[in-house]
């Protein structure tokens, strides 16, 4: 997390966690969450806007607010499970085992 007191996890549970820097769960996400493996988990590293992004095999993006843990966003636009993200200031990058890289606007949710 963009203060280092937080760490996200996802695996083949299915599920989306926060831990606290102590190992202890301190949030699952239940709601909305993804119907297969999370593939990989990143924060935003703005403060002013803490969001927590997940990707899945479901072929889906969600993005979570960080204080609260509900959705905001899902971002639909693969046709393979999702391997990477990267982000930066206004974008996200998601890499897929379609071969397709794609550039989102996080705030719309929209694909460049």
């Amino acid at each position: 997390s963009p203060d280092n007191r937080q760490i996200a996890s996802g695996g083949r549970d299915k599920n989306l966690k926060i831990w606290n820097i102590m190992g202890e769960c301190k949030y699952t996400v239940d709601s909305n969450a993804h119907t297969d493996w999370v593939t990989c988990v990143r924060f935003h590293q703005d403060t002013k806007n803490p969001i927590v992004v997940s990707a899945s095999n479901d072929k889906t993006i969600k993005v979570w607010d960080n204080h609260t843990m509900t959705l905001k966003n899902t971002f639909v636009g693969h046709k393979a499970q999702i391997t990477a993200l990267d982000m930066s200031t206004n974008y996200l990058v998601s890499v897929s085992k379609d071969g397709i890289a794609i550039t989102w606007n996080d705030a719309e949710g929209s694909f460049l």
